[in-house]
C-alpha cells in the first residue's frame, strides 16, 4: 500500500502511474519494446516502485530507473495482455456488455 507522498509518480511519457496499473519498456523512438513483456505496478512507496514482470519476477525501481527503461503506462487486459486495436473486450461490470477497441495510443 502507498503513501500520499507518492501521488506524484509518473511513466516516462508524465503520465500518473498507480498501483495495480500495466506498463511496458519502449525505445528511444517511443515504440514498444515487446522482449520484456508487461509489468504491474505492485507497490509505490516514497521513491521506491515495485514491478511485478511475468517473465522477470519483481523489482524495485527509482523515478530516474523509469525514465531510464522508456517504461510507460498501457492499456491492458486484468492479465496485463496490452489492448490492440479492434480487440474485442467484455466489460466485468454491467452485465458482460461486449465492445471493440477502436483506437490506442
Amino acid at each position: 500500500m502507498g503513501n500520499c507522498e507518492s501521488a506524484m509518480v509518473h511513466d516516462s511519457y508524465g503520465v500518473p502511474l498507480q498501483e495495480g496499473c500495466w506498463v511496458e519498456c519502449t525505445n528511444k523512438k517511443g515504440e514498444g519494446q515487446t522482449r520484456q513483456g508487461t509489468g504491474k505496478v505492485k507497490f509505490i512507496y516514497n521513491d521506491q516502485i515495485t514491478f511485478y514482470w511475468p517473465s522477470w519476477g519483481t523489482y524495485n525501481y527509482t523515478q530516474n530507473d523509469i525514465y531510464w527503461y522508456g517504461l510507460r503506462r498501457i492499456m491492458s487486459d486484468k492479465a496485463g495482455t496490452k489492448l490492440q486495436k479492434d480487440q474485442l473486450v467484455q466489460c466485468m461490470k454491467d452485465g458482460y456488455q461486449e465492445g471493440i477497441v477502436i483506437s490506442v495510443d
